[in-house]
């Protein structure tokens, strides 16, 4: 029984790495003096960000607008593929700097 709590109680190597990655609250403070071009551009042309990218791309286009979706849903997709643009014309002004 001890054994048991004591292997549950430990950390494992990987929970020990994932220690050190702060996760921002939601209503941290924003910097607007931030170069946020050359971030968003040093970030999603690295190889982890590209795949980020492509993730994000097909939650933004992967789903067809009907007729029959509500409107509520037409404004969803708008506003997320709106979003998905913002991240595209960052990333661009970042790469022509």
């Amino acid at each position: 029984m001890f054994r048991t709590l004591f292997k549950f109680a430990s950390k494992t190597k990987e929970s020990k790495q994932a220690d050190h990655i702060k996760i921002p609250l939601p209503f941290e403070e924003i910097r607007a003096d931030r170069d946020w071009q050359h971030l968003m551009a040093r970030f999603f042309t690295s190889d982890d960000g590209r795949i980020i990218f492509q993730y994000l791309r097909h939650l933004a286009y992967s789903r067809p607008n009907s007729p029959e979706m509500s409107e509520a849903n037409l404004r969803f997709e708008a506003g997320r593929r709106a979003f998905y643009q913002q991240i595209c014309n960052l990333v661009k002004q970042g790469i022509q700097k």
